[in-house]
């Protein structure tokens, strides 16, 4: 499911029927969770009010000197944390993490404060999640690691 920054917030019929609410950069699971258990017609109206606000926040972001990030910078992004030494893995199909804590003491103190730059120049991608994870997975960075042929 791609997402961009005015569909952040979506809703998912649950097994019981209820509805639930969640964030869109993160997986459907109960930390993405803003509200559950709760008729359709709720649901949509969280999703409408939070989606309208997050809309109405986005001008505002470069202005409050936040970014987001493009979906046509996630190679680069990729391509600038590797080079700081950091490897960084899709796992599975929701999650992807960012191997800092494999670095020796002294390599991640070299490292971070070029991670730190790269964050604030991409500025946030939490709504790129999925797409980052695509793209990992698309080069082979997964873990598990892809078959060899």
């Amino acid at each position: 499911m791609a997402t961009t920054p005015l569909e952040k917030f979506q809703m998912q019929q649950e097994e019981d029927g209820t509805w639930t609410v969640f964030d869109s950069a993160t997986s459907p699971g109960r930390e993405g969770r803003m509200i559950a258990g709760v008729s359709e017609k709720r649901a949509l109206q969280y999703v409408e009010h939070l989606n309208a606000v997050f809309r109405s926040a986005l001008p505002a972001l470069p202005a409050a000197g936040l970014k987001l990030m493009r979906e046509d910078q996630i190679p680069d992004f990729v391509r600038d944390v590797v080079a700081t030494g950091c490897d960084i893995r899709a796992v599975g199909e929701d999650h992807y993490v960012v191997g800092d804590a494999d670095l020796s003491v002294e390599a991640y103190e070299a490292a971070e404060p070029e991670l730190d730059r790269i964050w604030k120049e991409y500025g946030d991608h939490s709504q790129l999640k999925l797409e980052i994870i695509t793209y990992l997975h698309s080069i082979g960075r997964s873990y598990p690691e892809p078959p060899r042929h």
